[in-house]
């Protein structure tokens, strides 16, 4: 087991031995520890622990050198040019703290754990994690990539708080689009994944820490064709591929396609293409009784 700790940008590993359950567990204890709460977290046998730390832990004590930054997304966002966004440790109000931290590939589980203090009085701030551009840009209002919250809401919707510290497992926030947690944004990529902070706008942030549980390196398949849509179809299925010595048995994700060309979701077809199962054209299901032949390229561990 490796874990690896990144402050900043800057990253140390450590080869250690643990005993690792089948998922992380939050402490309510250990709420207000970064530190403390991060070695005791417990990941799946086979995954590695990697902490990322924004800010410092140091109880919002000024010019410790703490560097903020927008990610290239958000600095080019109209919405935000206008207004004075700072960093950490600051006290100034009507003002907007950004940062963003660049996550490993392959999140298999995590937790985020902010100190926060209102400026003055009890803060009805906002707080939002995830991909601002896509929330900002989105004129409709529809898919909004970022999990969104007042904070002297955040308790009521399943976060753990200790003095200031605020924490909460990923796959507990809830993103604007249905359905989806930050987890489900970020998790099981087989690149690094970026993730904007916003709180608005009288609250200081001392620190935001990120400990997560993260699976084997990720890399695509080559495109894989096994059959041709004679007799009851095109059947390119996971367990008919690994009969052959390709891919793996439980993909982190999988892509279908028409040989060569447009996507089964382009296709004008009815085409089935799951992480399950795998790719499969049914003829019977088509207007012409005849299925178009089909590939398949799964994303699983790297060799």
């Amino acid at each position: 087991m490796i874990k690896q700790f990144v402050f900043g940008f800057a990253a140390l590993s450590i080869a250690v031995s643990t005993n690792a359950l089948a998922q992380m567990e939050l402490d309510e204890s250990q709420a207000g520890n970064p530190k403390e709460f991060y070695l005791g977290m417990q990941c799946a046998p086979g995954d590695g622990k990697v902490l990322v730390q924004r800010g410092k832990n140091d109880n919002f004590a000024q010019g410790n050198n703490e560097v903020s930054a927008l990610s290239d997304p958000v600095a080019q966002l109209d919405h935000f040019k206008t207004r004075t966004v700072v960093g950490y440790d600051a006290t100034r109000a009507n003002a907007h703290f950004l940062d963003h931290a660049v996550l490993p590939a392959n999140i298999k589980s995590g937790y985020v754990m902010l100190r926060m203090r209102a400026i003055s009085g009890n803060s009805n701030d906002n707080i939002q994690i995830g991909d601002l551009a896509s929330v900002y840009n989105n004129a409709n209002n529809e898919d909004r990539f970022a999990f969104a919250s007042r904070i002297n809401q955040l308790t009521s919707k399943g976060w753990l708080k200790s003095d200031n510290h605020y924490s909460s497992k990923l796959s507990n926030l809830q993103l604007r689009a249905p359905g989806k947690t930050l987890l489900d944004l970020i998790g099981n990529r087989a690149e690094p994944s970026v993730v904007d902070i916003h709180v608005q706008d009288d609250t200081a942030v001392d620190y935001v820490v990120f400990g997560l549980c993260v699976g084997p390196d990720l890399s695509w398949t080559p495109w894989l064709d096994r059959d041709n849509p004679g007799g009851k179809g095109d059947y390119e299925t996971i367990a008919g591929h690994l009969e052959d010595g390709n891919g793996c048995e439980a993909p982190a994700d999988i892509q279908c396609r028409v040989v060569g060309g447009e996507s089964s979701a382009d296709a004008g077809e009815v085409y089935h293409c799951d992480t399950e199962r795998g790719g499969r054209c049914i003829n019977d299901e088509q207007p012409d009784n005849i299925c178009k032949d089909y590939e398949v390229r799964m994303l699983c561990p790297a060799p």
